[in-house]
């Protein structure tokens, strides 16, 4: 090695091995990497970061921001196709999501992101009917005006009531 793959690697190296360093996954190595290699060019950059994305967690995952941010990396590096578009949008969501869209084919972008849209209505809701109740008490997917009714017990009270009043 020599130049600036020598001098990147003396740099990382001591990151890594100082006091305190950690050694990075191999996808934020490869992104490192990737980002000090790639070039200079917009399209290599915005192309080399859609390249490198993985999928989201459902924790803290924003669908409009994340439809921006991809948005801007097909214009930057020139992307047009719609069926790599619907690719790359499938591959970068939450698992949440893939599981509703997964059978579905999807004929053009718009329409993915239509759908996509739906279900993150979908999500909201759940979420805001989803809160902790009235007394501060933490929320449940039992529904707490339901009535538990045991049929076993209800039959043997009605039988042992028409047993004592006859």
């Amino acid at each position: 090695m020599s130049g600036k793959a020598d001098f990147w690697k003396r740099v990382k190296l001591e990151e890594y091995t100082k006091e305190g360093g950690t050694w990075p996954t191999w996808a934020a190595f490869k992104t490192a990497f990737i980002e000090a290699f790639g070039g200079d060019d917009p399209k290599t950059k915005a192309l080399t970061k859609l390249m490198t994305m993985e999928r989201r967690r459902m924790k803290n995952f924003e669908l409009y921001s994340h439809l921006t941010m991809l948005d801007n990396l097909f214009n930057e590096s020139g992307m047009t196709q719609e069926d790599q578009k619907i690719i790359w949008l499938q591959k970068t969501i939450p698992n949440e999501y893939f599981k509703n869209i997964m059978f579905d084919d999807f004929d053009t972008y718009a329409s993915l992101v239509t759908k996509l849209k739906k279900i993150n209505k979908g999500v909201e809701r759940k979420t805001f009917f989803n809160v902790a109740g009235i007394g501060g008490g933490t929320s449940s997917t039992k529904d707490e005006f339901t009535m538990d009714v045991d049929h076993l017990k209800i039959a043997i009270t009605d039988v042992d009531s028409k047993i004592l009043f006859r």
